[in-house]
């Protein structure tokens, strides 16, 4: 991965950068999908190995945070779950609708941190 982005911002032609940055890109959507995968089965080792595994290949990727916030809260970790969603709306994650019918934020719906975060996403 290291070596990909080494490419990236070596390469001077842009035509020489599209394989690293399309292998990138699927390696991106690997790690979502075997992070939501394991999400999806409650399995929260494989969910942390995979979401890191997805930070360090995206680490600007807004989904990456919104789903570690999930894990976050299943281990029912309040102030780490508010974190992930904090970088996640500063990585611009919008989608209000989804982060309140969010069953595992319920928790935390009435508190004021939760609301600031909300009225932070644009």
């Amino acid at each position: 991965i290291t070596d990909y982005g080494l490419r990236i911002t070596k390469y001077k032609k842009p035509e020489d950068t599209l394989a690293p940055k399309r292998m990138l890109s699927y390696l991106s959507l690997v790690a979502y999908m075997s992070s939501n995968r394991a999400l999806s089965g409650n399995d929260t080792a494989d969910a942390r190995y995979a979401l890191q595994i997805y930070q360090w290949i995206d680490p600007d990727n807004s989904e990456v945070y919104y789903l570690t916030a999930v894990l976050n809260a299943r281990e029912k970790n309040a102030r780490a779950v508010l974190a992930a969603l904090e970088t996640a709306i500063d990585k611009g994650f919008n989608d209000k609708t989804r982060m309140q019918q969010q069953l595992d934020f319920q928790p935390l719906q009435s508190t004021r941190e939760y609301f600031e975060l909300l009225q932070k996403m644009k």
